[in-house]
This record gives structure tokens, sequence and C-alpha cells, in this order.
């Protein structure tokens, strides 16, 4: 359904005994939807898309029974709050540009690949979210409010296929120790466009040691007003570590020169 400004809800039943593989809704006034909207196509549905519209609403509580959904894309819309999700299945799940203010704990998500939770004006990130999705690839939290801490615990990764995290223009200025862990070798954290000033070493090192045992992966800090710490300067790990960072200009304490 596109470019429908007619319905404002799917009600109960309004399918019938029709049920679909996917669906689609772009460039409408829906605000709400009746959970038997979607729960007719419970053993069938794979991707339900509603985006650009007005959507408040969604009946999260029947992710459990949408055992074949793998992606839901609810984007361009006015979600509030989001509610601790479960779901056996779903592997992509997008949120981008709603007005979400509140994530509740203790989700459940252990095939998710991929987390869009950008552009909304969440302040904090409730710990242990992200701890069972060992699935997840891509985490995308950018363009929120997560400063000016992002506290001990706010991203505990255990996922072995961790690609890419984007944390960008967040107004964090400082990291607290153990604020992200779980990084692998080629994982790639954009923290570009923050306010971090200081690397301090009990938030960066653990991860610098993690991404210099391979080289792919990167911590990128362009747009950050970032002052090389001493520990950093002086680390005889400095080159190494150094190659891991991506806007950052430091000079070792054995060089007159700038090693970036």
């Amino acid at each position: 359904m596109r470019n429908n400004w007619v319905v404002k809800d799917l009600r109960e039943r309004i399918f019938g005994n029709m049920t679909f593989d996917e669906i689609h809704i772009w460039n409408t006034n829906l605000v709400a939807l009746d959970p038997s909207a979607v729960l007719s196509s419970k053993d069938r549905l794979e991707s339900l898309t509603i985006s650009h519209s007005l959507l408040e609403e969604f009946p999260f509580r029947v992710l459990p029974r949408m055992t074949r959904l793998r992606t839901l894309h609810l984007s361009h819309g006015f979600l509030k709050s989001v509610p601790a999700l479960e779901s056996p299945s779903l592997k992509n799940l997008l949120l981008w540009n709603n007005e979400i203010h509140a994530l509740e704990p203790r989700w459940s998500m252990p095939v998710l690949e991929r987390l869009d939770i950008s552009h909304n004006p969440i302040s904090d990130l409730p710990p242990g979210m992200v701890e069972g999705m060992r699935n997840l690839m891509s985490f995308d939290a950018s363009h929120c409010n997560l400063g000016p801490v992002l506290r001990n615990g706010s991203l505990a990764f255990q996922s072995k296929s961790l690609a890419k995290i984007f944390l960008q223009e967040n107004d964090i200025v400082k990291l607290e120790p153990g604020a992200i862990t779980g990084l692998r070798n080629d994982t790639r954290l954009d923290l570009r466009g923050n306010k971090i000033r200081n690397l301090t070493e009990g938030s960066f090192r653990p991860m610098l040691e993690h991404l210099s045992s391979g080289t792919s992966g990167f911590i990128f800090l362009w747009g950050n007003p970032v002052i090389c710490d001493e520990w950093l300067v002086r680390s005889p790990d400095f080159k190494k570590f150094l190659q891991r960072l991506e806007g950052v200009e430091c000079v070792s304490k054995s060089s007159k020169s700038p090693a970036k």
C-alpha cells in the first residue's frame, strides 16, 4: 500500500483469510494496526515494512508468534517507546527516524544481524540490551542523544560476527571503562562528530588491543576535539594502536613529527 491518505488503521481481521509473504506500507496516514492484521500471516510473513507514515503504535508483543518474520522495518514514523523485544527469527530490525526515547531491557533476539535505532531521541541504552544478540553484524545508534557520557555496560557485545558499530553525532564527551566491549579485530567503530577530547586508557586501551591484533578494524574519530593522552604516546604499542585510529594526530615521545 503506497500513497494512501485515507486508511488510518488496520482493523481486526481486515485481511480476512488472506495471508502474505510480505507487507509493505509507504507514505500513508496509518497510525496503528490491530495485532490480527499481521497474525493472520504468522506462519508465512517474512518481511513487514511500515515507513513514511504516522505510525504511533505497533503490536510488538506478536513477534514471538511470527516464526518466519526476518525483517521488521518501521522507520520515519512516530513510535515513542519500544518494549523488551523477543523474536526467534528476526534478522533485521530497522527503527530509525522515529520519536523513540525509551528502550526496555531484556531483549531476546538470538539471530538478529542488523539493528538500526538511529535518528531517535534515545538518551540511554538499557544494560544488557545487546548481550544475547550473538549473530549481530551491524549496530546503528547514530544521531541519538547518548552523550555526554556513555556508561559502563551500555554496549556489551557478544557476537563473533560484529562488523560495524555506528555511534556518530551523539554529543558523547566520555566513554566510561567498559562502555563498549566485545569488539572483534575487524570491527569498525564509528564515533565521528562527537565531543570526545580524551582517549582515556581505561576506555580505549582494551578496544585498541583487540583491534590491533588484526588489520581491518578501526575507530573513526574525525570531528572530535581529540587530544592524545599521555598513556598512548608513551605506550610501547603506540604505532600499532595509532594505525587503528582514524582522525587522530599524535606525536610519539620518541618522534618529533606527528605519527599521523
